[in-house]
């Protein structure tokens, strides 16, 4: 779109000065689209350098380990990339995305079971990771599909597709399961890097305990997550192909956008505010309303009413996100907490950190981002009376152990 906004600037000019400072902008937009396609592509060049190995890339990775990998698997340094992602892997990280998989279902009764395995890698205990993540991998999909992953992996390819997804390309989970269900044969103590499952639990590789194969286990369990929440939503499909937009389409758009860019121009962040241990001073309608919100329907467990203070794009998408909610974090008892500090970060984003105390856990500090956005779930410049703040429960993840005073 910004591209094809793009090319209305050599007539935009001709309006004297303001048309002047709007062609501005959009050829000043227009220049993030290279980097929009770069990241576009990372995926694609993640499999393509690392696929064939038991990589794929998945929502959750982080990007900057994404283009690591990829680069330095580029330059024939494929050790080095696979040492890089396996690193990766420690107890946090585990733990973070286990935490993560219980949004899905079908993952929640194998989540106590995978927390231990999870102890185990991080004991360096490798031995006990494939053999245990590698059906859990199967019994989701499985539960999920009727059919099981290894035994149908080739009729279940493109079951594997969903659109909108990063590990539901069709060079991401289908190409992933073909190599793990490489048949194996014959019995070997040589090393492995790639956990085969049925080399595994039929006991002909042996060599299967090192990080790297332990790693590549978890990565196929984790690169499930986004396409079996995509299978649990019913949105595997894309939807139908919108019209080329008119002249007039592009003529109101270019209207929208010029009026966007004064209103973020002339945003500027105030002080930060905080703390607030209860809401008698907090004012409707501002970003620490929906932090306050959205953690005391944590504490009282009350999840569509934690989904209502979510923010308005992920409560479009996810029909189910009261109990994606409830299953992300409700197995903590939130007992009380203490919004700390409200920063504005940009002219559509707040960030929100508090400290939260529960019941039989370790108090830890949380921050989240809070987004301000319009019932269609764009974002708006805050303090234009065109939408409302809701947290980004993704964000919410990040949780630390409270610093000590």
């Amino acid at each position: 779109m910004l591209a094809a906004l793009a090319r209305l600037a050599p007539v935009v000019r001709l309006f004297g000065p303001r048309g002047r400072e709007a062609a501005k902008a959009l050829t000043d937009g227009a220049a993030l689209v290279p980097r929009v396609r770069d990241l576009a592509a990372l995926p694609g060049r993640f499999n393509a350098a690392l696929g064939d190995l038991g990589w794929i890339a998945f929502g959750a990775m982080d990007e900057a380990l994404m283009r690591e990998a990829s680069e330095l698997a580029e330059a024939g340094r494929v050790d080095d990339a696979e040492s890089l992602i396996a690193d990766s892997y420690d107890e946090v990280t585990l733990r973070r995305h286990l935490h993560s998989m219980r949004a899905i279902k079908s993952y929640q009764p194998r989540h106590e079971l995978l927390l231990l395995v999870a102890a185990d890698h991080a004991a360096g205990r490798y031995h006990a990771v494939a053999p245990t993540v590698l059906p859990q991998v199967d019994g989701l999909v499985h539960d999920l599909t009727g059919k099981s992953l290894f035994t149908h992996g080739g009729s279940l390819a493109e079951t594997l597709i969903a659109w909108d997804t990063i590990a539901g390309r069709e060079d991401g989970l289908p190409r992933l399961m073909k190599v793990l269900s490489e048949g194996r044969w014959s019995t070997t103590t040589d090393p492995i890097l790639v956990p085969y499952r049925h080399g595994i639990l039929h006991g002909r590789d042996l060599g299967f305990a090192n990080k790297v194969a332990a790693a590549k286990a978890w990565g196929a369990l984790f690169s499930l997550r986004e396409w079996a929440l995509a299978v649990q939503r019913g949105t595997t499909e894309p939807p139908p192909i919108e019209p080329e937009p008119t002249l007039g389409d592009l003529i109101r758009r270019l209207r929208e956008s010029e009026l966007e860019r004064r209103r973020i121009k002339a945003w500027s962040p105030a002080e930060p505010r905080g703390p607030f241990a209860d809401d008698n001073l907090i004012s409707d309608g501002t970003p620490e309303a929906a932090a306050w919100k959205w953690l005391g329907a944590w504490r009282d467990r009350d999840w569509v009413a934690m989904a209502n203070a979510t923010q308005t794009a992920r409560r479009l998408r996810h029909p189910d996100l009261p109990s994606t909610l409830e299953a992300t974090f409700g197995y903590r008892q939130l007992d009380r907490f203490v919004v700390v500090t409200v920063t504005e970060a940009a002219p559509a984003r707040s960030v929100a950190v508090a400290d939260l105390h529960f019941a039989d856990d370790p108090p830890v500090r949380m921050v989240a981002n809070v987004i301000y956005e319009s019932a269609e779930g764009r974002s708006e410049v805050a303090g234009t009376d065109r939408g409302t703040w809701g947290v980004n429960d993704i964000s919410a993840l990040r949780q630390d152990s409270l610093p000590v005073e």
